[in-house]
Order: structure tokens, then C-alpha cells, then sequence
């Protein structure tokens, strides 16, 4: 479309975007944006927020997170520049965030801590983390102290995920549990985009990109209730999304079916499709669980003598 000109202004009218929405980077549309302000000031709080390395290494992202004083559990880059100390001044060289946790004695004088983060589908998910205090540069300045946290799964430890948070008073397992939450986050993006078709949003005008926008939550939240009720029943805790939404559409042809023999057989086939798939992934997972707790024995690890970032 266009940020400015006459061309876009004529595209704009067309499109019925109105005059004060303008163009923002993405991480100026999250939080702190004027929207989480709003919600803020309507008593909508966040006890945390976490975000990818792409949120992490911008320095206006983390800046306003700070002015708000929303704590945060931010991926970084490990290429992110700082100091495992307090540096006498902005011209002290620095280091890489993944030199400083390979090298620097404020890491390497402790040694990995193991912590049980959560119970997945695939087993007890075994994490080992260490930290320390870690000052960057921000606009010509020294902005700290924040807490690095160099992290990696057990049964992979060639990878390694690095974090920066502000609370550096708060338990190591704190940091990491945020700093590893964001998978129902991504979850919920992803069922948005396969089962209630987010993403197909071919709209040639503004208004109906909101409404598409807004029946999508709707939808997402309607789904999402009938989805955490069903696991409350003896038998549910298998029940998802998708399979809420088999049976929804599987109800609404049915009764667009003259016939009560007809409408009874899609509803029994939908039925068995989710039997199905429900005695599958239970087995699935009762295989992946079983495959990776013999794996952490192998390496020594009992799980139930470990360390939990689960919240009492």
C-alpha cells in the first residue's frame, strides 16, 4: 500500500483504513504497545513477559518493558554484546552473551543445575541452566545489572538457549520456567492458523480484516472452553482442539441432513475418527514418555530428585 503519497492515500481510502492507523514495527505492536498500556490501566497485569531472540535482541522492546516495569524472561541472541561485570565505562570491550557463558568465571565457576521444568506428551522434560549478572550497552550507556542464563535440554546439550531477564532476585527455576513457556503461546498461533484459517485473510478492505480477525478468536475461544471442560470428564484428557472442532462441524452438517439415519452415521463417523485418533496419541505417548525416561536413566538423571520450576 504504501507509507505515504498520493497513490497511497487514494489505496488507503479504498481499503477504509482510517487516518491514525500507520505503520509500526512488530515489536512496537506487542508489548508496550499503547494497547497492553490501555489494558494496564483497566487492571489487565502480567505477572511476566517472554518473547523470542528476536524481541530480545531489539533495545526499544526491552527499554519499554523496563519503563513499565513489567518483568520480563527474554531469549537473546548469543551473539548479544555485554559484560559478566560492571564495566568502568561504556569503552570497555565487550563480550558475546556465548562467549561469556563458555569462558567467563561467573560461569564457569559453578557448575550446570538440572532442573525438572514440566511434564510433556513426550516424557519429563530435564533442563540444566546456569546464570550471572550481566550489564549491556543501550543508547552509549551501561544498562544492568540483568541476569544471563545459559540453558540447554539434557538429551541435547549442543544446543543452547541464552535469556536475559530484569528479576535478578528471583529463583534460578523461576527464570527458566518463564523463559521456557512460550510453547501454549505459539500453540495457540498455530491452531489459529491450521483449524479456524487465521491466516487466510485475502480481505481487500480493512474492516473485514478485523472481523476476520475477531470471529477467529471467537471461534479459538469457544473451542478452547469446550476442549478444557471435555478434559474434565473421566476419559477427556486427550481431547483437543482440532478434535473439538471435528465434532462441531460433524453436529452442524448433521443437521443440515434431512434424513435422521444420515444425520446419526456422520455423527457416529466423526465419533469413531476421534476414538481413533485419541487411542493413538495416548499411545504415543505413553511410547515417547517411556523412550525418554530410559534415555535421562541412562545419564544417571532420576527426575524425582531433581529440582522443579513447576510453581507450588
Amino acid at each position: 500500500m504504501g507509507r505515504d503519497g498520493a497513490t497511497a492515500r487514494q489505496r488507503r481510502r479504498a481499503a477504509q483504513v482510517p487516518d491514525d492507523v500507520h505503520y509500526r514495527p512488530k515489536y512496537d505492536i506487542a508489548p508496550p504497545c499503547r494497547n497492553y498500556r490501555k489494558a494496564r490501566a483497566n487492571g489487565v497485569t502480567l505477572a511476566w513477559v517472554t518473547a523470542d531472540e528476536w524481541y530480545g535482541e531489539k533495545p526499544a522492546f526491552v527499554a519499554g518493558l523496563e519503563q513499565m516495569g513489567q518483568p520480563f524472561v527474554l531469549e537473546i541472541p548469543r551473539n548479544l554484546m555485554g559484560w559478566s561485570h560492571e564495566p568502568a565505562d561504556a569503552d570497555e570491550p565487550r563480550s558475546r552473551a556465548e562467549d561469556l557463558c563458555r569462558h567467563s568465571p561467573a560461569f564457569t565457576d559453578q557448575k550446570w543445575k538440572r532442573y525438572h521444568v514440566k511434564d510433556t506428551s513426550k516424557g519429563p522434560m530435564v533442563w540444566e541452566a546456569r546464570a550471572a549478572p550481566f550489564w549491556t550497552l543501550r543508547d552509549g550507556r551501561v544498562v544492568g545489572p540483568y541476569r544471563l542464563m545459559a540453558a540447554r535440554d539434557v538429551l541435547d546439550p549442543d544446543e543452547v538457549k541464552y535469556f536475559l531477564s530484569d528479576r535478578v532476585d528471583v529463583p534460578a527455576r523461576v527464570t527458566l520456567r518463564v523463559g521456557l513457556s512460550r510453547w501454549p503461546v505459539e500453540r495457540c498461533l498455530e491452531d489459529e492458523k491450521t483449524e479456524l484459517g487465521l491466516s487466510h485473510f485475502e480481505c481487500r478492505k480493512y474492516p473485514a480484516v478485523l472481523r476476520h480477525l475477531l470471529v477467529t478468536q471467537v471461534s479459538h475461544l469457544f473451542l478452547a472452553r469446550q476442549a478444557r471442560r471435555l478434559r474434565g470428564k473421566k476419559g477427556g484428557e486427550e481431547t483437543t482442539i482440532c478434535q473439538v472442532r471435528t465434532a462441531a462441524e460433524a453436529l452442524l452438517a448433521a443437521w443440515l441432513l434431512a434424513g435422521a439415519v444420515d444425520r446419526q452415521r456422520r455423527i457416529d463417523r466423526a465419533a469413531a475418527k476421534i476414538s481413533r485418533t485419541q487411542t493413538r496419541n495416548a499411545a504415543a505417548r505413553a511410547s515417547h514418555t517411556k523412550a525418554r525416561c530410559r534415555r535421562l536413566r541412562a545419564l544417571g538423571i532420576r527426575v524425582e530428585r531433581l529440582t522443579s520450576c513447576r510453581p507450588p
